[in-house]
């Protein structure tokens, strides 16, 4: 399925049905440039769950963690990962297995981790008018 937004508010519009598409696994992959607006996507699916906390890109720390009920959300931003090796070292595979819901930025920079996991991929890409695509598999 896709999707196309002109803004932030229409964004949110959509995120319910996406969230519905998209939910059926835990792990979600978000692809797309930089700027493309896949960590403002992620800020409206956690405000859509229900987190109230200032949300924010895990660029430099890598993961953040949000308390939705009882359950947890993770926002893992992988951007920075140069080798493999890091991505044990704070623990994506146990984030990956504990039944959490995971949001991955980034999953490009750690390709062949993804083989091991059902997960859903959302694509966001930017048109030159501003509008954004997003396809969900």
């Amino acid at each position: 399925m896709h999707y196309e937004v002109e803004s932030e508010e229409e964004l949110q519009t959509i995120v319910p049905q996406l969230w519905q598409e998209a939910s059926s696994r835990n792990i979600l992959l978000f692809r797309g440039d930089l700027g493309a607006g896949k960590t403002t996507l992620i800020k409206a699916l956690g405000k859509h769950l229900g987190i109230t906390d200032t949300m924010s890109s895990p660029s430099f720390g890598i993961v953040n963690e949000y308390q939705i009920n009882n359950t947890l959300m993770y926002h893992v931003d992988l951007y920075r990962i140069k080798d493999l090796n890091e991505i044990y070292e704070f623990g994506l595979p146990e984030i990956l297995d504990s039944g959490a819901i995971c949001m991955i930025e980034w999953p490009e920079m750690t390709e062949e981790i993804w083989q091991d996991y059902d997960y859903s991929d959302i694509s966001i890409t930017a048109k030159k008018s501003g509008a954004r695509r997003i396809f969900v598999k």
